[in-house]
């Protein structure tokens, strides 16, 4: 068994054990695969669908569309975020297929939060209509108001989390080109007409490439790449032969000279 194999069943193990009233499960990589996906019934939720776990999961998003619709079981009710149309389908021929529900965040009641990022105001109503779709399908009471006074009032550390103010400083976990793209938009959106720099490291894989260069693409985002101590984190080396952007081996030091 591999270590996220024996993981996995540590934690159900552990779970059963103490009676837990509600779990909330996050499967590791895709759906239809993946080590989590032995549940018998639950509310199954996918929140979007971008290029992540290439090749484990497919080289485009339909392939990777139809391992995340693996997560559907029968019967089962499966809430969606935001998903482009044509990805979509696919996910409704497999709840249709295991006789189930599909439920669209964007049947749910409009809500401000405290976050930033216009994607998150997806995520927020998503969570909302898995957990209705969770309270009706066990006989739970379910009050609209405490549910959205509850979202309102969570936090999201990493993800636009503001963590100083002079200068503005946040940090955020986008980690593939879909949440680059839209991370990018919010920051172009919010800053107008304000400096942005980006300090960017990652685990070394082939797609982070995608998101390098669709960042180099907008001038208006100061660029520099560095690396932390871990194995798989890209290295100076592998940043100096695939992107333009500049290396700084202490992103702290140089943080505080431009600021």
């Amino acid at each position: 068994m591999s270590y996220f194999e024996v993981l996995t069943v540590a934690f159900f193990i552990y779970a059963g054990q103490v009676d837990v009233d509600l779990l909330i499960i996050e499967v590791g990589i895709g759906g239809e695969k993946d080590y989590t996906n032995i549940l018998p019934h639950a509310v199954r939720v996918i929140t979007s669908i971008g290029k992540d776990h290439i090749p484990s999961l497919g080289e485009d998003e339909f392939a990777i569309t139809k391992q995340k619709a693996g997560i559907m079981h029968h019967g089962d009710t499966l809430v969606v975020g935001e998903i482009a149309p044509e990805y979509l389908a696919i996910i409704q021929d497999k709840v249709t297929q295991e006789e189930g529900q599909l439920i669209s965040y964007k049947l749910q009641p409009q809500m401000d939060i405290p976050q930033l990022g216009f994607y998150q105001v997806w995520n927020a109503r998503t969570a909302y209509a898995a957990f209705a779709a969770f309270t009706k399908g066990n006989g739970l009471y379910f009050n609209k108001q405490t549910a959205i006074e509850a979202i309102q009032a969570t936090a999201l550390p990493g993800r636009m989390e503001l963590i100083a103010n002079k200068p503005a400083t946040f940090i955020d976990g986008a980690h593939n080109i879909s949440a680059i793209k839209v991370l990018l938009k919010e920051l172009k959106a919010t800053f107008a007409d304000t400096r942005i720099i980006m300090y960017f490291s990652s685990l070394d894989r082939n797609e982070i490439n995608d998101s390098l260069d669709y960042i180099q693409a907008h001038s208006d985002v100061e660029l520099y790449v560095t690396t932390f101590d871990y194995e798989e984190a890209r290295k100076e080396e592998v940043y100096l032969a695939t992107t333009d952007a500049k290396f700084v081996n202490n992103w702290y030091d140089d943080y505080k000279q431009s600021a």
